[in-house]
């Protein structure tokens, strides 16, 4: 297994409108124009992934408790990668596929759909590892694999998400490469210009705070008056009146063919000393409240502006005013 990796290989390969014709070298391939189809025009500037361009995998984020139904359990979250079909190898040609550097041999999963396998006897697809051999005959046909990750990525310093996924050919004395970058998706928390599908909350048990009840209400009055208006999803059997303090609504995507494929990741709470990595934090200075929460006195809008919201703060001032001429 070589050590170095998204070092480039060109590749004798032919492309006609996008299809991938045989070749005489390794040449494996992921959506990397991010448009959900690989085909020809996923090779250029495949080595190095970029903001702008690269394939995207997601985690695996399971429920191994089967808390939840399965109905949305598809196999849609696997991103597809695939390897051109091979000729002029000789019967004793061997091949194989792993991911570099090393860290990640333990951070994802690389599955391989078998050819040829009936529907009927289980599934198709196989995990495998750097020391599974394709023969030749899969060589020649072209192999189609899929990859996911077995979890976040929480520690920069173990593994920051990206990968080359690699293809080493050995034909006689003569061992050839080809590599794909790819990088798993970052977790995103939904923003106030995205639509709200359905709003969670606590709800209204026995031992909670009147004032959690009143809230409840009004918060079952304000979503009447909008439009397509979401559901209202009420959390039972706690006490504790903040929803937010234990959990944040999530989610990590994709490109695919039909459009993106996401997952809804619900990440709990508090997560202070990690870094987002998707954008500077803005520091807002809250000493001057008794606990620091920001969203007390700060919320993003929709506006007709150049960046489509704006941010509204609180006047500190007014209130104060009513409290001194009372």
């Amino acid at each position: 297994m070589r050590t170095s990796w998204l070092y480039p290989i060109f590749i004798a390969t032919h492309v006609s409108a996008g299809v991938i014709k045989s070749t005489t070298r390794p040449l494996i391939l992921a959506d990397i124009n991010r448009n959900g189809i690989i085909n020809g025009k996923d090779i250029t500037d495949k080595y190095t992934w970029i903001n702008k361009r690269g394939a995207i995998f997601l985690p695996n984020i399971g429920d191994k408790y089967h808390r939840c139904t399965a109905f949305d359990v598809n196999g849609l979250s696997l991103t597809s990668a695939r390897t051109a079909s091979l000729e002029s190898i000789s019967k004793e040609a061997v091949g194989s596929i792993y991911t570099l550097p090393e860290s990640t041999l333990g951070s994802v999963h690389i599955f391989w759909k078998q050819p040829g396998f009936l529907l009927d006897t289980g599934s198709p697809w196989r995990i495998i590892n750097p020391q599974f051999i394709f023969n030749a005959s899969s060589l020649r046909t072209g192999i189609k694999l899929a990859i996911d990750a077995r979890d976040l990525v929480s520690h920069l310093s173990a593994w920051n998400g990206t990968l080359s996924l690699e293809f080493r050919i050995t034909d006689g004395n003569i061992t050839t490469y080809n590599a794909v970058a790819m990088k798993q998706a970052p977790v995103l928390f939904y923003h106030h210009l995205q639509r709200v599908e359905r709003v969670l909350s606590a709800g209204k048990n026995e031992t909670s705070s009147p004032v959690q009840n009143k809230f409840i209400h009004g918060l079952e009055e304000a979503l009447t008056n909008v439009a397509e208006t979401p559901v209202l999803h009420l959390l039972n059997g706690t006490d504790e009146i903040w929803a937010q303090d234990f959990m944040e609504p999530g989610f990590a995507s994709m490109p695919g063919r039909e459009g993106p494929i996401s997952l809804r990741i619900l990440v709990r709470s508090a997560q202070s000393t990690r870094v987002a990595r998707r954008q500077s934090p803005l520091i807002l200075k809250a000493g001057w409240l008794v606990i620091g929460h920001v969203d007390e006195f700060v919320q993003f809008l929709p506006y007709q502006n150049d960046l489509g919201w704006t941010i509204t703060i609180a006047d500190t001032q007014a209130p104060l005013a009513l409290l001194r001429k009372a």
